[in-house]
Formats: structure tokens, sequence, C-alpha cells
């Protein structure tokens, strides 16, 4: 079960945003350096609004239920980079999610077609 293992592999009193993804990523899948180019997320953003001072809960409640990475820290370069996205703009604007349903911006066309 997730949840045990990130209980062993957390600190009784973890500190900061490294601890916290090295166990998240572990857990969840994700490559374990959370610096590497091809991540189309702005976990650190998403961990100081999300989960600073509560690593080991948050750590939990991601893997006990249907949690994900909201949009908000979505990176252009995420398949479904929306307009929730704090790095939308008039730019690289984002699509929009109708629902569940997403449609894609003509950014997400662009940039997907690479």
């Amino acid at each position: 079960m997730p949840t045990d293992k990130a209980k062993q592999a957390l600190p009784s009193d973890p500190k900061g945003f490294d601890t916290w993804y090295k166990i998240l990523s572990s857990v969840v899948g994700l490559d374990p350096d959370p610096d590497m180019l091809l991540h189309s997320y702005d976990y650190k953003k998403y961990y100081n609004k999300y989960a600073k001072g509560r690593e080991l809960k948050h750590i939990m409640e991601f893997t006990d239920g249907d949690q994900h990475f909201t949009d908000e820290f979505k990176l252009p370069s995420h398949p479904t980079f929306s307009d929730e996205s704090i790095y939308s703009n008039e730019t690289t604007k984002g699509g929009h999610w109708n629902g569940d349903r997403f449609q894609p911006s003509e950014w997400n066309y662009l940039f997907n077609k690479r």
C-alpha cells in the first residue's frame, strides 16, 4: 500500500520540498529529479501552496484517494496545459476544460505537434 511506503520513508520531522518530492515521486511514479527538463509541471510551486508544512498528510491524501496535481501549475509543455494554469497568458494560452472534456488551444496544437 503506497501510504505505508510513504510513512516508512518520511522522517518524523519532514523538512522541505526535497524530502516531500523524493517520497511522492517514488510513491506515484514520477521521475526522481524534480528539475528534469521533461517535467511539464511546477512541483515546487505546488508544494509551496498545498503541501508545505503538512508533507506526510499531503502524501497520504494524495495516495489514498483520487488525487491529482491541479492545472494551476501545469507548464506550457503539458499535453493538457489549460487556461487554469498560472502560466497561461496571451502568448502561451492554454486550452479550456468543459467539465471533464479538454478543448485544446492553438498553443496546445502547435506545441504538441512538434
